[in-house]
Parts: structure tokens; sequence; C-alpha cells
């Protein structure tokens, strides 16, 4: 159904993407972060009548790759990962302001500090989404480092730790938290 989906072209019928995402979420026991990919569909259903077409975006377009790939939807509950080595867990402590964003993991004596370019677009951002980039930079920057261990995140963003596990209604804060979650996937990191 999905890949049928996938080949119709640029606008596909709401009815059907409605079907597939009630699917999707009929997996929510078993895919923990099940919520977290499906919040592109969602928002483009959203307030749409049967009878409606929808704009096929690349964004849903990935959305949907995901669970038939099924990369970075998790097929089982939580528990450690194959390779994964639990005592090697390292605490990381991020936080950003209006003018920087930090990361310090004591483990490691790493303490770094990266001032935002005045005007650019992430000094412009809220602060959610700076709270949630400094996760992420730690992920692009250190996750060769950190493969096959558990890295516990310490961040005071209530909006980025209410979010950590399922996602949110804002895409931006929802896209980061996604792009948390594969980078980790991808370096066997367990966070």
């Amino acid at each position: 159904e999905a890949n049928e989906i996938l080949k119709m072209g640029k606008r596909v019928p709401m009815k059907l993407l409605e079907k597939l995402r009630g699917k999707m979420v009929s997996f929510s026991l078993v895919a923990q972060n099940m919520r977290l990919y499906i919040r592109r569909i969602t928002h483009a259903i959203k307030g749409k009548n049967e009878n409606e077409y929808v704009d096929l975006t690349d964004d849903i377009k990935e959305e949907i790759i995901c669970w038939t790939t099924s990369k970075y939807v998790a097929k089982v509950r939580k528990w450690n990962k194959p390779g994964l080595v639990a005592a090697r867990m390292k605490k990381v402590f991020t936080d950003a302001s209006n003018f920087a964003m930090g990361v310090k993991i004591n483990s490691e004596n790493m303490e770094i500090n990266i001032p935002f370019k005045e005007n650019d677009s992430l000094s412009q951002a809220p602060i959610h989404l700076k709270e949630a980039h400094a996760v992420l930079y730690v992920l692009d920057k250190f996750g060769k480092k950190f493969r096959n261990r558990q890295l516990y995140f310490l961040n005071d963003n209530m909006a980025v730790v209410t979010t950590f596990e399922n996602g949110c209604s804002d895409p931006r804060l929802n896209n980061y938290i996604r792009k948390i979650h594969e980078k980790a996937h991808d370096h066997n990191i367990k966070i």
C-alpha cells in the first residue's frame, strides 16, 4: 500500500494517506518511536475532507520510505542494542542561549562553546531549536567516537526533553528529533 502511494505521482487521495497512517499507528505497541515518523502525514491530512487530494511532498515520501525500509522505525521495544557496551555510558550536557550553544562531556574532558553567527538562521531560531541543535551537533561531530555506546543527554529545555521519544507537532523541532534518532541509529548509539 505504501509503495502504491509512492508511485501515484505528485497528488494522492487524502483517504489513502489516512488509511496508511492508521496502519502505522497500529504498530505503536511494537514501534516505540512510531509517532516520530507519522507527523508529516498527520500534518498533511489534518483538516482535509476525505475527497480531497494531498500533495505528495519529498518530506512525506521520506516518511513513507522510513516505514517501508524500516531503517529508523523501531521494530522492537527498547532494549540494549546488539553490539552496545552498556558500561560505556557517557553523560553529555548540552545547552544553548541566544548567542551560543555548548557541550560538556566530563568523562572525555571535553567542553565546547560554539557561538552563533550573527543573523544566521540558527541565531534567529527559537531556543528549543537551538537546544535540539546542540544535541544533534554532538552526534554529528562525535558519533564515530561514541559508536556502540550509550549517551545520556542532559538538556534543560522541556520542549526537547518531552518530545525526545515521540516528536511533536512543530515540524522544525520534529525534524531535529528525527535527525538525532537517525544519527544515533547510524552509529549504534543508544540515547
